[in-house]
């Protein structure tokens, strides 16, 4: 499957290259020949050097060219190199995967850029989902409260990958992305950051038309849940969490049949039990709150 996909990528860039013009560096036309080549890391180097020395002795065209070339080349490298289920294969590729997604998010802006990276577009969502759902499982296998350097290191990674180059622009699970980054901001203890991305999540896991089983969006209800009550000591807001997680929890335990590991039923009722302790909490902090207001 992989070759396949190389080969389908490496079809697409040579039939796309276009013919030389005069306003194009010696660098852009050794990228050209490159490509034309498969010789995808010396592309990216000459079209790496082009950007960062050159953008401005070449014409407007070819300049949005070199992003869509990046953004070809560097996912072609990706198929062939990444193994997205692998931690130590994520981090070894890291630098071409921030290109991959820096560059393709940017041929956004110019039409005739974007033509040239439909094809390799897919596949790079495809890698960066599968990628973002086995980070997730790995940082669910660490103590939520005591995360280990493993996590620690994890949850950069996830930040640094998927954050700063703004994988949610691409992906179309917004949901685990942003319940990704949620749970990796709480690890580094950026709690209002964690807060904000599991909001975006909420936000998306709200509109999805079936129920979803996620330990990973149960997590965050959880952790957020007692940040805004134990450490913010917000009740309105924490009530609204854990009342939100409360009913998810109970669809899942309601419709669990069949379709729920037993481990994970057992989960969900420690969760059930934990979030109704929590909301019985809430509410007899706000009833003394609103006597001790009359």
């Amino acid at each position: 499957m992989r070759k396949t996909n190389l080969l389908l990528l490496s079809t697409f860039l040579v039939t796309s290259l276009p013919w030389l013009t005069q306003a194009q560096t010696l660098n852009y036309r050794y990228g050209l020949a490159a490509l034309n080549n498969q010789q995808y890391a010396e592309a990216i180097e000459n079209f790496t050097y082009v950007l960062e020395h050159e953008k401005f002795e070449i014409g407007g065209d070819e300049l949005t060219d070199v992003y869509g070339y990046l953004a070809q080349s560097s996912t072609v490298l990706l198929v062939e190199k990444l193994n997205p289920k692998e931690m130590s294969s994520i981090e070894q590729n890291q630098s071409l995967l921030q290109m991959a997604l820096k560059q393709t998010i940017r041929t956004r802006h110019y039409p005739k850029s974007r033509s040239l990276v439909r094809k390799s577009e897919k596949t790079l969502v495809s890698l960066v989902t599968t990628m973002t759902h086995a980070i997730a499982d790995s940082l669910l296998t660490t103590n939520k409260n005591y995360p280990c350097s493993r996590a620690i290191n994890l949850s950069n990674l996830a930040i640094e990958i998927l954050d700063q180059y703004s994988a949610d622009r691409i992906l179309e699970e917004k949901w685990v992305l942003f319940d990704v980054l949620s749970l990796s901001h709480y690890y580094l203890g950026n709690k209002e950051e964690a807060l904000i991305h599991f909001l975006k999540a909420r936000l998306e896991f709200n509109r999805l038309e079936t129920l979803q089983f996620s330990m990973l969006h149960l997590s965050n209800y959880e952790l957020i849940g007692s940040y805004l009550f134990d450490e913010r000591q917000h009740l309105k807001k924490s009530k609204e969490v854990y009342t939100e997680a409360s009913s998810y929890v109970k669809r899942l335990i309601a419709n669990s049949a069949g379709s729920i590991l037993t481990a994970d039923i057992a989960e969900l009722n420690r969760l059930d039990r934990e979030f109704s302790k929590r909301l019985s909490r809430i509410n007899a902090e706000l009833d003394k709150k609103l006597l001790a207001d009359i």
